[in-house]
Protein backbone atom coordinates (compact mmCIF):
# COMPACT_ATOMS: atom_id res chain seq x y z
CA UNK A 1 0.00 0.00 0.00
CA UNK A 2 3.03 2.49 1.04
CA UNK A 3 6.60 2.24 1.03
CA UNK A 4 8.46 3.74 3.94
CA UNK A 5 11.61 4.00 5.82
CA UNK A 6 11.20 4.86 10.23
CA UNK A 7 13.99 6.24 11.00
CA UNK A 8 14.37 5.85 14.90
CA UNK A 9 16.87 8.50 16.78
CA UNK A 10 17.35 7.33 20.28
CA UNK A 11 19.94 9.80 23.06
CA UNK A 12 22.42 8.72 25.95
CA UNK A 13 20.47 9.91 28.87
CA UNK A 14 20.26 13.37 29.71
CA UNK A 15 18.30 16.55 30.64
CA UNK A 16 14.44 15.48 30.39
CA UNK A 17 12.13 17.52 27.75
CA UNK A 18 10.48 21.01 29.23
CA UNK A 19 7.24 20.60 27.44
CA UNK A 20 5.13 17.12 27.03
CA UNK A 21 4.63 17.65 23.40
CA UNK A 22 7.98 18.06 21.65
CA UNK A 23 7.04 17.33 17.60
CA UNK A 24 6.75 21.29 16.89
CA UNK A 25 10.22 21.59 18.55
CA UNK A 26 11.42 18.26 16.50
CA UNK A 27 9.93 19.41 13.11
CA UNK A 28 11.77 23.18 13.71
CA UNK A 29 15.42 22.09 14.44
CA UNK A 30 14.75 19.40 11.47
CA UNK A 31 13.87 22.21 8.88
CA UNK A 32 17.07 24.85 10.54
CA UNK A 33 19.02 21.55 10.07
CA UNK A 34 18.01 20.43 6.47
CA UNK A 35 18.02 23.88 5.32
CA UNK A 36 21.76 23.69 6.07
CA UNK A 37 22.30 20.68 4.70
CA UNK A 38 20.76 20.85 1.41
CA UNK A 39 20.73 24.39 0.24
CA UNK A 40 23.13 25.43 -2.12
CA UNK A 41 22.46 29.21 -1.77
CA UNK A 42 25.60 30.80 0.01
CA UNK A 43 22.83 33.08 1.70
CA UNK A 44 20.03 29.83 2.46
CA UNK A 45 17.22 32.22 0.96
CA UNK A 46 14.75 30.80 -0.29
CA UNK A 47 12.21 33.93 -1.01
CA UNK A 48 12.81 37.19 -2.41
CA UNK A 49 11.56 40.41 -0.97
CA UNK A 50 8.63 40.32 -2.35
CA UNK A 51 7.71 36.63 -1.18
CA UNK A 52 7.49 34.88 -4.76
CA UNK A 53 10.23 32.12 -4.77
CA UNK A 54 13.43 33.34 -5.58
CA UNK A 55 15.50 30.05 -5.93
CA UNK A 56 16.22 28.12 -9.04
CA UNK A 57 16.45 25.29 -7.86
CA UNK A 58 13.66 25.39 -5.31
CA UNK A 59 11.78 22.41 -7.86
CA UNK A 60 14.36 19.77 -6.64
CA UNK A 61 14.36 21.09 -2.97
CA UNK A 62 14.01 18.67 -0.36
CA UNK A 63 13.73 21.52 2.07
CA UNK A 64 11.32 23.77 0.01
CA UNK A 65 9.14 20.30 -0.49
CA UNK A 66 9.26 19.72 3.08
CA UNK A 67 8.57 23.03 4.23
CA UNK A 68 8.28 25.73 1.79
CA UNK A 69 5.54 24.03 -0.70
CA UNK A 70 1.57 24.74 0.24
CA UNK A 71 -1.31 22.79 -0.19
CA UNK A 72 0.40 19.18 -0.83
CA UNK A 73 0.73 16.12 1.52
CA UNK A 74 4.01 16.35 2.96
CA UNK A 75 6.04 13.11 2.97
CA UNK A 76 7.54 12.67 6.22
CA UNK A 77 6.21 12.37 9.85
CA UNK A 78 7.71 13.05 13.22
CA UNK A 79 6.72 10.44 15.68
CA UNK A 80 6.82 11.29 19.51
CA UNK A 81 4.13 10.00 21.78
CA UNK A 82 3.10 12.98 24.60
CA UNK A 83 4.74 12.57 27.85
CA UNK A 84 8.07 10.49 27.30
CA UNK A 85 10.34 11.83 29.67
CA UNK A 86 13.21 11.84 26.74
CA UNK A 87 14.05 13.10 23.67
CA UNK A 88 14.17 9.86 21.49
CA UNK A 89 11.73 10.25 18.53
CA UNK A 90 10.88 8.47 14.77
CA UNK A 91 11.19 10.21 11.90
CA UNK A 92 8.41 8.29 8.78
CA UNK A 93 9.45 9.28 5.55
CA UNK A 94 7.41 7.83 2.58
CA UNK A 95 7.54 7.06 -1.30
CA UNK A 96 9.86 8.95 -2.79
CA UNK A 97 11.18 11.04 0.09
CA UNK A 98 13.18 7.33 0.64
CA UNK A 99 15.32 7.96 -2.04
CA UNK A 100 16.72 10.87 -0.24
CA UNK A 101 17.48 8.95 3.15
CA UNK A 102 21.20 10.33 3.42
CA UNK A 103 20.45 14.24 3.47
CA UNK A 104 17.63 13.54 6.10
CA UNK A 105 19.76 11.36 8.54
CA UNK A 106 22.56 13.83 7.75
CA UNK A 107 20.17 16.73 8.66
CA UNK A 108 19.01 14.64 12.04
CA UNK A 109 22.60 14.26 13.42
CA UNK A 110 23.25 17.88 13.01
CA UNK A 111 19.65 18.98 14.32
CA UNK A 112 20.81 17.46 17.55
CA UNK A 113 24.57 18.38 18.03
CA UNK A 114 24.21 21.90 16.16
CA UNK A 115 20.89 23.18 16.78
CA UNK A 116 19.44 21.43 20.11
CA UNK A 117 15.82 21.34 21.31
CA UNK A 118 13.33 23.72 22.82
CA UNK A 119 14.35 27.27 23.69
CA UNK A 120 17.03 26.07 25.71
CA UNK A 121 18.97 24.61 22.74
CA UNK A 122 19.52 21.06 24.66
CA UNK A 123 21.86 18.68 22.40
CA UNK A 124 21.19 15.44 24.05
CA UNK A 125 24.29 13.00 22.73
CA UNK A 126 22.57 10.76 19.81
CA UNK A 127 23.42 7.14 20.98
CA UNK A 128 22.05 5.48 17.81
CA UNK A 129 20.40 6.24 14.38
CA UNK A 130 17.80 3.04 13.39
CA UNK A 131 16.45 2.72 10.21
CA UNK A 132 13.06 -0.08 9.14
CA UNK A 133 15.35 -2.11 12.79
CA UNK A 134 18.44 -1.75 11.09
CA UNK A 135 21.26 0.70 12.95
CA UNK A 136 23.07 3.26 11.13
CA UNK A 137 24.76 5.42 13.09
CA UNK A 138 26.82 4.09 15.98
CA UNK A 139 29.71 5.60 17.37
CA UNK A 140 29.93 8.49 15.16
CA UNK A 141 29.58 6.38 12.02
CA UNK A 142 26.98 5.70 9.35
CA UNK A 143 26.49 2.85 7.58
CA UNK A 144 23.47 2.55 4.84
CA UNK A 145 24.53 -0.54 3.23
CA UNK A 146 21.63 -2.64 4.32
CA UNK A 147 18.84 -0.33 4.57
CA UNK A 148 15.89 -0.86 2.10
CA UNK A 149 12.60 0.97 2.19
CA UNK A 150 10.07 -1.01 3.41
CA UNK A 151 6.14 -1.81 1.97
CA UNK A 152 3.18 -2.27 4.62
CA UNK A 153 2.26 -5.75 5.03
CA UNK A 154 -1.74 -5.95 6.03
CA UNK A 155 -1.43 -7.77 9.19
CA UNK A 156 -3.47 -10.96 10.70
CA UNK A 157 -6.24 -9.50 11.91
CA UNK A 158 -6.67 -9.17 15.65
CA UNK A 159 -10.76 -8.07 16.03
CA UNK A 160 -10.47 -6.69 19.52
CA UNK A 161 -9.01 -3.74 19.45
CA UNK A 162 -7.82 -0.72 21.83
CA UNK A 163 -7.50 2.58 19.45
CA UNK A 164 -5.29 5.12 21.52
CA UNK A 165 -4.68 8.79 20.30
CA UNK A 166 -1.39 9.35 21.73
CA UNK A 167 -1.40 13.12 20.57
CA UNK A 168 -3.77 15.15 19.72
CA UNK A 169 -5.66 13.94 16.49
CA UNK A 170 -7.14 17.29 14.53
CA UNK A 171 -9.82 16.35 11.98
CA UNK A 172 -12.76 18.23 10.33
CA UNK A 173 -16.40 17.35 10.67
CA UNK A 174 -18.67 19.87 8.50
CA UNK A 175 -15.77 22.35 7.99
CA UNK A 176 -15.30 23.00 11.36
CA UNK A 177 -12.79 21.08 14.22
CA UNK A 178 -13.60 18.06 15.53
CA UNK A 179 -13.63 18.12 19.40
CA UNK A 180 -15.94 15.30 20.31
CA UNK A 181 -15.33 11.26 19.70
CA UNK A 182 -14.52 10.74 15.86
CA UNK A 183 -16.76 7.70 14.10
CA UNK A 184 -13.92 4.78 13.26
CA UNK A 185 -15.61 5.50 9.33
CA UNK A 186 -13.93 9.25 10.01
CA UNK A 187 -10.67 7.89 11.44
CA UNK A 188 -10.72 5.31 7.81
CA UNK A 189 -11.31 7.72 5.68
CA UNK A 190 -8.45 10.38 6.59
CA UNK A 191 -6.03 7.85 6.36
CA UNK A 192 -6.85 6.05 3.27
CA UNK A 193 -7.21 9.56 1.87
CA UNK A 194 -3.49 10.41 3.37
CA UNK A 195 -2.09 7.09 1.84
CA UNK A 196 -3.75 8.26 -2.18
CA UNK A 197 -1.90 11.65 -1.42
CA UNK A 198 1.00 10.16 -0.55
CA UNK A 199 1.46 8.26 -3.99
CA UNK A 200 -0.29 11.16 -5.58
CA UNK A 201 -3.92 9.62 -6.55
CA UNK A 202 -7.03 11.36 -5.82
CA UNK A 203 -9.34 11.73 -3.21
CA UNK A 204 -12.19 8.41 -2.85
CA UNK A 205 -14.73 7.37 -0.88
CA UNK A 206 -14.20 4.63 1.54
CA UNK A 207 -14.72 1.77 -0.75
CA UNK A 208 -16.12 -0.51 1.90
CA UNK A 209 -18.44 -0.51 4.66
CA UNK A 210 -16.77 -0.89 8.63
CA UNK A 211 -18.24 -3.57 10.36
CA UNK A 212 -17.74 -3.16 14.48
CA UNK A 213 -19.06 -3.25 17.53
CA UNK A 214 -17.95 -0.11 20.19
CA UNK A 215 -17.01 -0.82 23.34
CA UNK A 216 -15.84 1.38 26.68
CA UNK A 217 -14.20 4.72 25.02
CA UNK A 218 -12.73 7.64 27.09
CA UNK A 219 -11.71 11.07 24.63
CA UNK A 220 -11.68 14.33 25.09
CA UNK A 221 -10.79 17.47 23.64
CA UNK A 222 -6.87 18.69 24.62
CA UNK A 223 -5.27 22.13 24.00
CA UNK A 224 -1.75 22.80 22.90
CA UNK A 225 -0.31 25.83 21.25
CA UNK A 226 3.00 26.83 19.36
CA UNK A 227 4.28 29.97 18.29
CA UNK A 228 5.81 29.79 14.49
CA UNK A 229 9.32 31.93 14.36
CA UNK A 230 9.02 31.51 10.43
CA UNK A 231 5.37 32.44 10.15
CA UNK A 232 5.58 34.75 12.77
CA UNK A 233 2.12 33.48 14.15
CA UNK A 234 1.04 31.20 17.30
CA UNK A 235 -0.17 27.87 15.39
CA UNK A 236 -3.30 25.73 17.02
CA UNK A 237 -2.27 21.94 18.02
CA UNK A 238 -4.84 20.77 20.12
CA UNK A 239 -6.89 18.01 19.41
CA UNK A 240 -8.93 14.69 20.34
CA UNK A 241 -6.78 12.33 23.18
CA UNK A 242 -8.31 9.15 25.01
CA UNK A 243 -9.06 5.50 23.58
CA UNK A 244 -11.52 3.93 22.12
CA UNK A 245 -12.33 0.30 22.07
CA UNK A 246 -13.58 -2.18 19.52
CA UNK A 247 -14.85 -5.73 19.04
CA UNK A 248 -15.44 -7.97 16.40
CA UNK A 249 -13.62 -5.37 13.46
CA UNK A 250 -13.65 -6.38 10.12
CA UNK A 251 -10.25 -7.04 8.80
CA UNK A 252 -10.54 -4.20 6.49
CA UNK A 253 -10.80 -1.68 8.92
CA UNK A 254 -8.33 -3.36 11.50
CA UNK A 255 -6.03 -3.12 7.83
CA UNK A 256 -6.04 0.46 7.49
CA UNK A 257 -5.81 1.42 11.32
CA UNK A 258 -2.01 -0.39 11.48
CA UNK A 259 -1.44 1.79 8.11
CA UNK A 260 -2.88 4.55 10.50
CA UNK A 261 -0.11 3.97 12.76
CA UNK A 262 2.84 4.62 10.37
CA UNK A 263 1.04 7.35 8.26
CA UNK A 264 -0.89 9.12 11.07
CA UNK A 265 -4.28 10.51 11.11
CA UNK A 266 -6.27 13.62 10.40
CA UNK A 267 -4.17 17.22 9.91
CA UNK A 268 -0.89 18.28 10.54
CA UNK A 269 0.95 15.16 11.17
CA UNK A 270 4.43 16.66 10.33
CA UNK A 271 4.27 17.72 13.52
CA UNK A 272 3.70 14.33 15.23
CA UNK A 273 -0.13 15.08 15.41
CA UNK A 274 -2.43 11.86 15.17
CA UNK A 275 -0.35 9.28 16.78
CA UNK A 276 -2.23 6.53 17.01
CA UNK A 277 -1.89 2.84 18.37
CA UNK A 278 -3.79 -0.18 17.80
CA UNK A 279 -3.49 -2.44 21.04
CA UNK A 280 -4.59 -6.26 20.76
CA UNK A 281 -7.22 -6.82 23.48
CA UNK A 282 -7.18 -10.80 22.97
Amino acid sequence: MIRFVKIEVRFRKGVPPRNEFLGSALRGAFGAALKRTVCVNPKYQCESANGDLGCKYAANCLYDEFFIRKNIYHAYRFSKPIGENNYDFSLYIFESACEKLPYILNALKEMASAYGFERDREKPEIDKIICNDRVVYENDEFNLSAVEPRNFEPPNLRDKITLRFQTPLRMKSDNKLLVSKPALRQILFSILDRVNKLKGLPTIKLPFEPLYKEGESAVAFKDYARFSARQQTKMQLGGIMGYIRYETIDAKSYTLLKLGEITGVGKQTVFGLGEIKVEDNG
